[in-house]
Parts: structure tokens; C-alpha cells; sequence
């Protein structure tokens, strides 16, 4: 857990680690318990390490096999690679992995992907969350991640002005504070659509700062009460409004599923 920042990463990282822990029946009712199973198999015994870099050769070319019958993607390989080898990393666990990667098949370069349509964009803001407007824009415009949105902050949205006053452009710092950090730029349509959205919030009884993330839970906008007696906190059946929820995976899921939809119709 502590080699890898995003949450929507470590997601995928445990569930390829279990998928693998699983292809070799390795004990255990959690991943915790199977993680501790298999280090202690790495740790006892003679040529345990060519037998674990054996477990791993063959576990990937498992994978190498099925992409050869075109049942998945050849690029898709190094993701059962990578979780394997940062754990076992993150653990001690000493392997070769230049041997391990000399047969790791090298997929496309380029997605075959294209930037949706006007219709697309259109059909995707009808989808019933607040959130949409302003991920789609940003996310259209400024071409970041999607694992970033979980570093986002108000501040790090840097409005650039003409000489009227005029906003022409927003400059966004992406992973700030990260060896990683960038600055990318978006359209003034996602910029207000960005300011609208953290204004709508401060009017439901949240206190946005600019350290406050762009992204946040949901909370009931219709059913809002005021529980004075205990915390005299804002809430909502849906969440509390004055206490926002760091953004995680399921609102950039979400806007993926809609936009599916309308590709698929």
C-alpha cells in the first residue's frame, strides 16, 4: 500500500495481485492472509528464488498465451506484471526482473480513441449529476489522468486574464507538490463550469478554501437539515455537506458509464 498513491491504483493493484495469488491456489480468505502466505513461501527452502521467478515466467506467459489467441490485449500484459513485481520489491523479495521482463510483449503506443462529439458531449451532460459538467470540461479540455482528479484542489485552478479583466484560459497544476508535478491549461467554458460548481457547494453550507478538493461526495440537496444539539453540522441524507468526502474512483466511473452509453445507445 505504501509504494503506490492513487486509490484507483492501488485498486487495480490488489485486485491483479489476488488474481495472482489465486492462479496458484495460494491460502487464505483475504488478501492480507494470501500476501502473507506467499511471503512466507519466499522465504524458506533452497533455489527459492528461481522457483518464485519461475512462478511469476509462468504466470505471465499464461497471459502472453491468451493475448496470442487475440482474447486480450497484448499491451494488457504488464498489468499483471506490474503488481507482482512492486510487491514483491516493497517486500525484499529479490528477483530478476530484467530476465523476468525480457518476455514481456510490447503493445501500441496509441489508443485508438477519438475525442467525443458535440452530440456525445451534449447527450453525457444530461446524465443527472452536478459533477458531470464540470469533469467532462476539464477533463476534455486539460487532457490530465483521471487518477489526478484525487489530487485536484481548488488552488491549483489559476485563472489567466486578458487586459479587460477577461477570463481567456485557466492554468491547472496537476500532482502538485509530486516529483511528477505539471501544469496543463483549460478552455474558459471549463473553467466556469469549475467555478460554478465550487460556488453551488459554498451556497449548500460548505466552507471551500482553496485547499478544498474539486471533486466530493454527494449529499441531498432537498432534504437538509440543521442538527443543532449535536454537532451543528449541515447534513444530508446523502452526506454531510459541511464535511466533504475526498473524491475517489466511482465519480470518474460514473461519467464513463454514461459516456458508454451514449456511444453504445
Amino acid at each position: 500500500m505504501y509504494g503506490i498513491k492513487a486509490d484507483e491504483t492501488r485498486r487495480k493493484y490488489v485486485a491483479k495481485l489476488e488474481q495472482f495469488f489465486d492462479f496458484y491456489k495460494i491460502e487464505g480468505e483475504t488478501i492480507r492472509e494470501k500476501s502473507e502466505n506467499f511471503l512466507q513461501y519466499t522465504r524458506k527452502g533452497k533455489d527459492i528464488t528461481q522457483k518464485v521467478t519461475d512462478l511469476v515466467l509462468n504466470y505471465i506467459y499464461f497471459h502472453i498465451q491468451i493475448a496470442q489467441k487475440n482474447e486480450i490485449a497484448r499491451s494488457t500484459i504488464r498489468n499483471f506484471y506490474k503488481p507482482i513485481k512492486l510487491f514483491c520489491e516493497m517486500n525484499n523479495v529479490i528477483l530478476n526482473w530484467k530476465i523476468i521482463s525480457k518476455g514481456l510483449p510490447v503493445g501500441a503506443q496509441n489508443a485508438n480513441d477519438r475525442i467525443p462529439t458535440i452530440d456525445e458531449i451534449l447527450e453525457v451532460l444530461k446524465y443527472p449529476d452536478r459533477r458531470i459538467k464540470p469533469v467532462l470540461y476539464r477533463m476534455i479540455s486539460s487532457g490530465i489522468r483521471i487518477g489526478a482528479w484525487e489530487w485536484l484542489k481548488w488552488k491549483n485552478i489559476i485563472p489567466i486574464y486578458d487586459e479587460k479583466k477577461s477570463v481567456i484560459a485557466a492554468k491547472i497544476v496537476v500532482y502538485d507538490g509530486e516529483p511528477d508535478q505539471y501544469f496543463s491549461f483549460i478552455t474558459p467554458e471549463a473553467y466556469w463550469a469549475l467555478k460554478e460548481w465550487m460556488e453551488f457547494r459554498e451556497k449548500q453550507g460548505e466552507k471551500v478554501k482553496r485547499e478544498s478538493h474539486l471533486m466530493r461526495d454527494l449529499w441531498d440537496t432537498g432534504k437538509i437539515f440543521i442538527d443543532s444539539k449535536e454537532s451543528n453540522l449541515t447534513k444530508g441524507t446523502a452526506g454531510i455537506v459541511s464535511l466533504p468526502k475526498k473524491p475517489d474512483s466511482e465519480l470518474i466511473t460514473s461519467l464513463r458509464t454514461a459516456y458508454a452509453r451514449v456511444r453504445l445507445g
